[in-house]
This record gives structure tokens, sequence and C-alpha cells, in this order.
């Protein structure tokens, strides 16, 4: 499948984003923009998200060859790889299927674990149960996420997935019946037996997490055995967007050197 793509930057080394689960390229910009200083910056949407192509298959095996056709189809000899949540789960499988390809890998607030879904179910649910039709202003939409979940990331990062029609009517953006029918292939891991890759590798937990847990450290050893795991303080899963700061300068120094 083609992506869409955002890219910035014009150096000699390539970052490549891998956005998470309800994500999309545009949730990285701000950050890119810092990267791009130094690096040739390529940020997809993985398919059923954002401006990429929907499709009924959404698993880990067709985004990871998603992947691999677009670093193909970009002629990119090699890469840094960061991702987030379920990309960062995808960042991890590329690595160990394409080792040769990676130079550095990031992985932000996710672990090689399976994890059991429910909280995204719920979002789901949510997500499904929204009448446009009986909106007319975004400001509503936003009023009637909020007062659902009650967690202001979670209804940003919903409300850059609504896209308004040319009659005037608002819809997802994500392929919302793809992603609830394969939600729990998605937290699942693929296992990929005596595979490792043993090139530099960043793990990073926020504070307020429960996404990298102390049990999950034999497993993070087990397929990357030149990890290092970092926290960043006051951060939830959200890491990225509550301490940009923060993950940029963790980020760019492991990156750099």
């Amino acid at each position: 499948m083609k992506l869409f793509y955002r890219e910035m930057g014009s150096g000699s080394e390539t970052l490549l984003i891998l956005h998470g689960l309800f994500g999309l390229s545009d949730n990285w910009v701000s950050l890119a923009r810092r990267y791009a200083e130094k690096y040739r910056v390529i940020i997809p949407d993985l398919r059923n998200h954002g401006q990429t192509m929907h499709s009924d298959v959404f698993t880990y095996e067709a985004m990871l060859a998603d992947i691999e056709e677009f670093v193909e189809d970009l002629e990119l000899p090699s890469v840094n790889i960061l991702g987030h949540s379920m990309g960062g789960k995808l960042a991890m499988q590329f690595a160990l299927r394409n080792s040769y390809r990676v130079d550095k890998l990031i992985v932000a607030d996710i672990s090689p674990v399976p994890y059991p879904p429910t909280r995204h179910v719920d979002i789901l649910e949510t997500m499904k149960s929204i009448d446009f039709s009986a909106f007319d202003t975004r400001t509503k939409i936003e009023q009637y996420l909020f007062n659902t979940m009650n967690d202001a990331g979670i209804v940003g990062l919903l409300l850059k997935n609504i896209t308004r029609l040319r009659d005037d009517r608002f819809a997802w953006k994500l392929n919302i019946e793809a992603i609830s029918e394969n939600i729990a292939g998605i937290f699942d891991f693929y296992v990929f037996d005596k595979r490792v890759f043993k090139k530099p590798t960043l793990f990073i937990k926020g504070s307020l997490s429960d996404f990298v847990k102390d049990d999950h450290l034999p497993a993070i050893q087990q397929y990357f055995s030149n990890y290092r795991l970092e926290t960043i303080e006051n951060a939830t899963h959200w890491l990225h967007a509550e301490q940009p700061d923060a993950f940029f300068e963790l980020t760019y120094d492991f990156l750099k050197k």
C-alpha cells in the first residue's frame, strides 16, 4: 500500500517516525521540525490512518510490508526509526526483520509484549457511537468527547482524526471498522524466533504510564541486546505531546552520539 507522508529537512541521515494507534503524521510535525535541523525526517500515515488509504486488512504483517515497500520506494539505504505505541511495535518488528537497514531505534512507551486492549476498545466504542449529523461544529464534538472520556490527551488526538466532507458533514479519517475488527492483533506482539537487534536502541517510558513495566525488561533484553531505558517525568503514554522538550532532548542526544 502506498503511504501518504510528510517530509522535512535534508540531512545526510534519515529519521523515520511511526505514529501510534489513532495517530497520524500531523501529530509529529512540531517535533519533526526540530529534528529536521540535522536529519531528513519522514513521517508516514500508516494504513487506515490519516490521509493513507483504507483497507480491511489491518495487521502488523501488512503494516510491516507497507513500511518495507515505503523504504524501498524512497530508496533509503538506512534509517533511524522512532516509533510510539503501535508505531513502536512496528518499528521494533522492522528493526528485527531488517536490521541491516536500521542504524538506531527509539521505542516510545511500549514493550515487545502483548497487552489487553481494554481501554482502546472503550475509545473505539465511543468513536463508533458518535452520530456526526447531530453536530454542526467541532467545538460541540470536542465537548461531547470530553464529557464522555474526560481525558484531554485522548480528546485532542481524536479531534485531529475528524475531517469535514464536501457536503459539510463531519467524518472520521480513521477506518474505524477495520481497526475495531483487528484490535486484538494490534495489541499482540509478533514473535521473531531467535532474531536479535544488536544496534543502539532507546526505550523511553512516561513516569505516569504503565505501558513499560519492570517485568517487560527480560523481553526487551531478549530482542534488543544493546538497549537502554529512560524515563520522562510527569508524562503518561502520550509523553511526546505532554513533555516535548524532554522528549526531544533525550532522543536527539541519543541519535547524534
